[in-house]
Formats: structure tokens, C-alpha cells, sequence
């Protein structure tokens, strides 16, 4: 017999347990209820603790290539739930079809939303985590015209339309906001969109739409769908800037950062 350091003969060990993302969907969806029950705006804390995992998994993918690659597809939503390509409602509407766009000036706060970027380039992605910052040569992190962010409510889900490598360097020293380029509505698409934890399918005939790729943002579907029932959405608070109100993303009151 075989005795292991931890004192536990070896015929005796434990067979391996799955890994936590493969029995997870199921304990989100619990974690999920339980707030719903208790206190349903509380859902919005449940979808920053999710976006971060998310927002981590694009920048650590991404240093995991070996070379630079510019794949920045690979970022978009249907990198991280169902392909947007085929129909999903019996009358051949697209998921982009089902957005709807929502008026406003909306301002994504780095450091604490879920912002989505894709840092594709080695060299530019060392010089912007460099370069910018507060006391970094190019100093404080500020917007400008190059970076595009196209918001997506309830969820508040920042996907990155442009200046990925510069807003890596506003997430990592969690500085700056940035008003979105565009805002949608995507609760339409709740309707005609579901998901067991292991596929999604569309509801009307429930045609598989693909397998669930990670499971962590599979449970934002199911989570949005409760924010969506429940009349929670991620835009709340205000942030002022120049004598202005606009509709801020992270719920703080805050003063927008912006180049002069």
C-alpha cells in the first residue's frame, strides 16, 4: 500500500472533482434566486461580481497568445454567448435586430463597470499599461474620440468598438469614464433566447443556437432575464459634467474625466 504525505493510502484517494465552472451555472442560478427573493435591485451586484470574471477572461486570453492577434471578433458578445447569425424569431429577425437603441448620454466608469476591451497588440499594450496613468509620462487616463464603447442594458456590458489598449491602461489604474458611443436595449432578446446551462436554443422552436462556452457569462442570460422581470436595470445614479446630467452606468455620482 502506497501511503501519500498527507497520510491517505492511495487506493483510497478521492476521485477527481469537476472543475467549479462545470457545476456552476446551476449555483449562479441559485444565487441569483436567492437575491431576487431578498432584494431584486441587489441582482445588479450579482452582474459586476460575473462582469469581472468576464472582464479578466478577455485581458488574460488575450496574454495568453503568442503572438499578436487581431482577432478582435473573438471579443464580441457572440464570443461570449450565441452566434448573432442565425434568425431567432419566427419572422427571421437577428439579434441586432432585436436591440433597441436607447437615447441618453451614458457614462461607463473604468474602474468599476463591465468593460470588455481585447488588447490584441503586444508592443501597444506594453506602451499604454507604460504610458498612462496618473504618474505616468502621458499622465491621468482621459477619453478621447478614439475610444468607442457600445453599451448594452440592463446588464451594463461595455463591448469595445475602439481603443482597446488604452482602456486596458484606464481599467488597470482604474481611472476614467467614457460616455458610450451607442446604448441598446437588449431585453427583447430574452424573449426569444433560451438557456439550460448547457446550450442555448431559441424559444420558438427550440432550435440549439450552440453550446454554452463559458458558463459564467451563460448565467448572465439567465440573470438578465430576472433583472428584466423585475424592472432592475444597470443605469442608475448620475454622473455630472460641465452643468450636466447624464445617466451613469456604475451608480455613483461622479465627475466624468475627459480630454479638454
Amino acid at each position: 500500500m502506497i501511503i501519500l504525505t498527507g497520510g491517505i493510502p492511495a487506493d483510497q484517494v478521492p476521485p477527481p472533482q469537476p472543475a467549479p465552472d462545470a457545476r456552476s451555472p446551476a449555483q449562479l442560478e441559485d444565487a441569483a434566486a436567492a437575491l431576487t427573493a431578498r432584494r431584486p435591485d441587489a441582482l445588479i451586484a450579482l452582474v459586476t461580481v460575473i462582469g469581472r470574471r468576464l472582464q479578466a477572461a478577455h485581458l488574460t486570453g488575450v496574454l495568453a497568445r503568442p503572438d499578436d492577434d487581431e482577432r478582435v471578433e473573438e471579443a464580441g458578445p457572440a464570443s461570449r454567448w450565441c452566434d448573432d447569425r442565425p434568425p431567432l424569431t419566427p419572422d427571421g429577425r437577428q439579434r441586432d435586430d432585436l436591440l433597441l437603441p436607447v437615447a441618453g448620454e451614458h457614462v461607463v466608469c473604468l474602474a468599476t463597470d463591465r468593460v470588455l476591451p481585447w488588447p490584441w497588440a503586444r508592443d501597444r499594450r506594453a506602451g499604454a499599461l507604460g504610458t498612462i496613468g496618473t504618474g505616468r509620462p502621458w499622465g491621468p487616463w482621459r477619453a478621447d474620440e478614439h475610444h468607442a464603447l457600445l453599451l448594452w442594458l440592463p446588464l451594463g456590458v461595455a463591448w469595445v468598438n475602439g481603443g482597446n489598449h488604452a482602456l486596458v491602461a484606464g481599467i488597470a489604474r482604474g481611472e476614467g469614464r467614457v460616455t458610450a458611443e451607442e446604448t441598446w436595449d437588449m431585453r427583447a432578446i430574452y424573449d426569444h433566447v433560451a438557456c439550460d446551462g448547457r446550450r442555448f436554443s431559441r424559444r420558438h422552436d427550440g432550435a440549439s443556437l450552440g453550446p454554452v462556452r463559458d458558463p459564467f457569462a451563460a448565467a448572465l442570460v439567465a440573470i438578465g432575464r430576472r433583472m428584466v422581470d423585475h424592472g432592475v436595470t444597470a443605469r442608475r445614479g448620475a454622473c455630472v459634467r460641465a452643468g450636466r446630467v447624464r445617466a451613469s452606468v456604475d451608480g455613483h455620482a461622479a465627475l466624468a474625466v475627459g480630454h479638454p
